[in-house]
């Protein structure tokens, strides 16, 4: 086993370890090596001595292995780090390098559907989805980036059915904002209000979409607008979403929103 991941890797990995990791790989493969040869065909009083240290130095070998790699992360953990930070051109460029073979991990695909929606890439962006649901039909996180990508392309309808079968597969409560949003802008506030109430009550890490769900309910009269400092924190957030988006219906009803965050200027 260690001598198999061993050569596996030396190729891939070995040139990034740091110096003082190679040296000590070095050092232990020579002892190891030296080891072998004592007990197979050393002294008759140290064969056993020279088993026990090569037993010892295998461990320490594989340890060495760990410690070197320890850096080492595959092309769809980098990617979603540069996805986690916005750099989604990026994140496109690594995931696209994957070969289709690679990409089985449904994960991958779904995150390269999700860059594609970030990067405007609509029609991209559901060929690549479609084909994590024919891998994996019930899978919450590709049925739950399906719903966003139907909201984002102004399907308002679609969105919320995809959005709600992703909830009963699995999805996180925040699944309910996105929901309310697309029943609002689909024209059934009363459906929309009844997720927005879900989200809001059990939410808090997400002050910017709780922000925007309690326009939405100010608009149905269930519940007064946010303080202007409050709105006034996520503003941009918003604008820069319907900006994003503002050649379709939802980066146009998006910007209705964002207008009513905005402070009122008292009239004279």
């Amino acid at each position: 086993m260690i001598f198999r991941y061993f050569f596996r890797d030396w190729r891939q990995r070995f040139h990034a370890w740091d110096p003082a990791s190679k040296l000590s790989l070095g050092i232990a493969i020579t002892l190891l090596l030296l080891l072998f040869w004592l007990g197979i065909d050393g002294p008759r009083d140290l064969l056993l001595p020279a088993r026990f240290g090569a037993f010892g130095l295998l461990l320490t070998v594989q340890l060495i292995f760990f410690w070197g790699n320890r850096r080492a992360i595959s092309p769809y953990h980098q990617a979603q780090r540069h996805f986690v930070a916005a750099d989604y051109v990026s994140a496109r460029r690594i995931l696209e390098q994957i070969p289709e073979s690679g990409r089985a991990s449904v994960d991958a695909l779904v995150l390269l559907g999700n860059t594609y929606r970030h990067l405007g890439e609509l029609e991209l962006s559901q060929r690549t989805l479609q084909r994590a649901l024919q891998l994996k039909p019930d899978y919450h996180y590709a049925l739950y980036a399906a719903g966003k990508l139907y909201l984002v392309a102004g399907r308002f309808g679609a969105a919320a059915d995809e959005l709600e079968q992703a909830l009963a597969s699995g999805a996180p409560a925040l699944a309910h904002f996105d929901i309310g949003l697309a029943r609002f802008m689909n024209g059934e506030p009363g459906l929309a209000m009844e997720h927005f109430s879900r989200f809001c009550a059990g939410q808090s890490d997400e002050p910017e979409k709780v922000a925007l769900a309690k326009i939405c309910q100010s608009m149905a009269g269930l519940c007064d607008p946010p303080p202007a400092p409050e709105l006034a924190r996520h503003l941009s957030l918003w604008q820069d979403e319907a900006a994003k988006y503002a050649g379709t219906p939802y980066g146009r009803k998006l910007g209705e929103l964002v207008v009513r965050m905005q402070p009122r200027v008292p009239s004279a």
